[in-house]
């Protein structure tokens, strides 16, 4: 039998500002030391497309429909594990050194705790009355009567939408009876992106300032000069600038850019 390993996992976590909410400290397994066919068998878990977000972000504008944000606590242990997962005990938890645990949870670090997530909230959110489209398997709509829902979800994190304060309330309290929630408020954040919502003259923008700040920093050109992307003088060379592994590294954090003027440089051929 594999017994897996286990280790402890720092982040900080930080507001939309980039001010530190508050420091976390989390046992995950190991994965690495996972054996397919033993531990695990399937894996694969969807999530959220950009290009939904953004279309759902302005579909709400348009509408003007209720923005809020939602955040499934310890999300990935909310379903039971179906094979049978033996893990060492955390480094310092000393309870007897010659037992391992048994998972009965999805912890994280397990290779199918997505996947089990994933099956986990779709199948409430289904009997729920939910419907799912088919171009993308995160984001679901809910109609009631006079009233609509649409819930966008980035694996544990969720942006849900409504016609009325009321409809939302009512969503968020029938969900939340399934799954533990913290409820955020109004949405101004979501995967690394600021959302800025003018109510008053129906207008939302999205920008990643603090993003682009740590990519920079990453790529030591915090004291790079601003340029227009049409104005980026091209030069061919067979000789790469940089190694291959930084030049990906470059292009897909830019690729992630909300800034739509980026992305059609990138599309560009050469």
């Amino acid at each position: 039998m594999k017994i897996m390993k286990s280790e402890w996992i720092y982040r900080v976590k930080r507001r939309e500002t980039g001010n530190i909410e508050k420091y976390k400290a989390r046992v995950v397994a190991v994965g690495s030391s996972k054996v397919h066919g033993i531990n695990y068998f399937e894996t694969f878990s969807p999530v959220v497309k950009l290009n939904s977000l953004r279309m759902l972000l302005a579909i709400a504008n348009n509408e003007g429909m209720v923005m809020w944000q939602l955040d499934a606590k310890i999300a990935y242990l909310h379903r039971t594990l179906e094979e049978e997962v033996f893990m060492e005990q955390a480094p310092r938890v000393n309870v007897d050194a010659e037992k391992v645990c048994k998972l009965n949870k999805a912890l994280y670090g397990l290779k199918q705790s997505g996947r089990t997530w994933y099956r986990t909230l779709d199948s409430t959110l289904r009997e729920q009355g939910y419907q799912r489209p088919e171009s993308d398997r995160w984001v679901f709509t809910l109609e009631n009567r006079q009233d609509e829902i649409i819930l966008g979800v980035c694996v544990h994190g969720m942006i849900m939408m409504a016609t009325t304060q009321r409809a939302l309330r009512s969503a968020i309290d029938m969900l939340g009876k399934k799954v533990e929630l913290k409820d955020l408020g109004e949405q101004r954040y979501i995967l690394g992106i600021e959302i800025n919502n003018d109510k008053h003259n129906r207008t939302l923008s999205i920008s990643q300032k603090k993003y682009t700040e740590e990519i920079l920093k990453c790529l030591n050109m915090t004291n790079c000069k601003p340029m227009e992307p049409a104005h980026v003088k091209e030069e061919k060379s067979s000789t790469p600038a940089i190694p291959e592994s930084c030049w990906k590294f470059n292009v897909s954090c830019t690729w992630y850019s909300t800034r739509y003027s980026f992305r059609h440089k990138l599309l560009e051929p050469v």
